[in-house]
């Protein structure tokens, strides 16, 4: 087993609509030495989507969310 050499270790969490963004961002944090756990990225065939986000995030040492701006303005905040 190769031990894994990470700045961070971070889980992202988005909704579909900042997809594009969160898809430059993560080429770009991946690009200089962090490790990312994105949903469409690393979900494998077999796995639900449930058990997968526990344990990444479990895994994971830091927690980005995107939350939609839309969403902020129709919750009034």
């Amino acid at each position: 087993m190769v031990a894994r050499c990470y700045l961070l270790e971070i889980f992202i969490s988005h909704s579909h609509s900042d997809r594009g963004f969160v898809n430059i961002l993560s080429l770009e944090l991946i690009n200089r030495g962090f490790y990312l756990w994105v949903d469409n990225y690393e979900l494998e065939p077999n796995q639900t989507l449930d058990t997968s986000i526990h344990a990444a995030i479990e895994e994971c040492s830091h927690f980005c969310m995107f939350y939609p701006r839309v969403q902020l303005i129709l919750n009034g905040t």
